[in-house]
């Protein structure tokens, strides 16, 4: 479980950097608090949604095998269901990063700084 725990907290230190750079690129040096704080409370509300979300997967398969299944392994079928969730959200975030965000400085831009 560390290594994965390991693994999870440096991949999410290094999107926040990304995400932050991208909701906040081409905003008005007026608006940018506006947007900072637009950006930091969607990411607690999803976080929180998401972290939700993933306990009542845990839950509800744990709750399924209890019958005829001992508690310990009943507990980690459930946690393996919600881990393995969290990874396929991961998983999906990412293909749609990949795809739709466009981020690249133009030569206009290069030029300028």
């Amino acid at each position: 479980m560390l290594p994965a725990m390991l693994a999870g907290g440096t991949g999410t230190g290094l999107t926040f950097v990304g995400c932050t750079v991208t909701g906040m690129r081409d905003v008005a040096p007026r608006d940018s608090g506006v947007a900072a704080g637009l950006l930091n409370t969607s990411v607690q509300v999803g976080s929180s949604l998401g972290l939700g979300a993933l306990a009542a997967i845990a839950a509800m398969v744990t709750r399924s095998r209890l019958a005829g299944h001992p508690v310990a392994a009943a507990l980690t079928d459930g946690y393996v269901a919600g881990l393995l969730a969290g990874a396929l959200l991961f998983a999906a975030g990412a293909v749609v990063a990949i795809c739709i965000v466009n981020a690249r400085i133009s030569p206009a831009e290069a030029a300028a700084r």
